[in-house]
């Protein structure tokens, strides 16, 4: 059964510590669109995150493209 209400989560990607760890991007996506025990693959687009000085990037051109499948 899916829920009914969404359930609204945030993916960030930042630069690796020993590069400063600055925040680079976000994604946000329901966690409902993904069933339990099957792997639901989508596109998510990147915006640039407030404060994100070390890389420049067109929103419109970047995204991330994950799997993801629903557990208990």
């Amino acid at each position: 059964m899916k829920p009914t209400k969404p359930k609204m989560s945030k993916m960030t990607v930042q630069l690796d510590k020993s590069k400063g760890g600055t925040l680079i991007g976000e994604v946000e996506f329901d966690m409902t669109d993904f069933l339990l025990g099957e792997y639901k693959y989508r596109t998510l687009h990147l915006v640039k995150c407030d404060g994100n000085d070390a890389i420049d990037f067109n929103e419109e051109d970047a995204y991330l493209e994950i799997g993801l499948k629903g557990t208990k």
